[in-house]
């Protein structure tokens, strides 16, 4: 009997589905003990360098709603066989920025309606830990950075820990810049970056 080739995920960025459909994987989770020691990570490669697909990983790792399926998606990883203190311990939020429409004229509302998306997406995610006052509170918030406030200023009194990643955080300025040069860049972030 032989033995069924395993697929190769090009551009599948979702570890999860890489794991449940035993696709061709790369472990590189002994690395994430050494980023527990920064407190603020900062990654920086070309394309295709499976910083998406690391972003999953850590995703899975740190997740505490999915504390059950460590070994269902850590067997035989290196991090499954040394796991670190923080495995499963945060409330994950993440954001992907290429979702944001990069078209000049939409980009703030495009950004501020993903951010809202990702915000709703997050508190559903733990509706167990987060009481109904916290979505009322977040919906009568203005910007993105008053509902950010606003969750992580929640989570701050009940102790909550909450990692957040971003990926693809330049994606819509450098459309911008490719696709409406720089005097455009400029105009749109500073409508992004003030309140």
């Amino acid at each position: 009997m032989t033995e069924k080739i395993r697929e190769i995920p090009y551009g599948d960025a979702d570890f999860e589905d890489i794991r449940l459909n035993n696709k061709y994987f790369v472990d590189k989770t002994r690395f994430i003990s050494l980023l527990e020691k920064q407190k603020y990570i900062f990654l920086i490669r070309p394309r295709r360098f499976g910083k998406s697909l690391w972003l999953s990983i850590l995703q899975t790792y740190y997740d505490i709603a999915k504390k059950d399926n460590f070994d269902l998606f850590f067997k035989g990883t290196d991090i499954g066989e040394n796991p670190t203190d923080e495995k499963n311990s945060y409330l994950m939020m993440r954001f992907d920025f290429s979702q944001v429409d990069s078209d000049p004229e939409t980009v703030k509302h495009s950004f501020e309606e993903y951010c809202g998306r990702v915000f709703r997406n997050f508190l559903k995610s733990y509706k167990d830990i987060f009481e109904d006052d916290v979505f009322n509170e977040l919906e009568k918030c203005g910007g993105v950075g008053d509902k950010l406030d606003s969750i992580l200023s929640y989570a701050g009194l009940k102790k909550l820990r909450i990692y957040i990643l971003i990926d693809e955080y330049d994606n819509f300025a450098n459309n911008i810049i490719a696709n409406s040069g720089q005097e455009a860049y400029n105009l749109d972030s500073r409508i992004i970056v003030t309140r």
